[in-house]
């Protein structure tokens, strides 16, 4: 397969997100579309399927919590954490499928439970406050 770049397929994610095509470049239709950060340029928007979804939630926190356990141990279990993942505000594409951050779309379905999940309120805490907090919590475990 040759090796391609985003602006090979950005005509066909603009149909499929601006005019509601289908079957151009993924065979399910996208339930999320991931906006990238921009660095190099506009940001993209990355199709998610529902099948995607469902195996990156399948294989990823698996792997993450097994690279962990090899790479640090048993220490990493246990203690506090501070997620630095933030849920903003989702832009709707013309499809009607919702355009952001994948990390958002992973913690988008515990919105309304994030009071009782976690310890902070539901609203975006300022990272200098996160980080304060990262700085004198003494058993902190991880920061993601």
């Amino acid at each position: 397969m040759p090796v391609t770049e985003y602006d090979h397929y950005a005509e066909y994610i603009d149909r499929m997100s601006n005019d509601g095509e289908r079957n151009l470049i993924c065979a399910n239709d996208p339930v999320w579309y991931n906006k990238t950060s921009g660095t190099v340029g506009v940001p993209k928007k990355i199709p998610y399927t529902q099948k995607t979804r469902d195996w990156f939630s399948r294989y990823s926190l698996g792997y993450q919590q097994g690279f962990l356990l090899k790479n640090i141990g048993d220490s990493f279990f246990g203690g506090r954490a501070l997620n630095l993942i933030r849920c903003g505000i989702i832009a709707k594409l013309p499809d009607g499928v919702p355009y952001g951050p994948i990390s958002e779309a992973s913690l988008r379905p515990f919105l309304d439970r994030w009071d009782s999940i976690f310890a902070m309120p539901a609203q975006a805490v300022f990272a200098k406050k996160r980080c304060g907090y990262s700085l004198s919590e003494r058993a902190l475990r991880s920061m993601r």
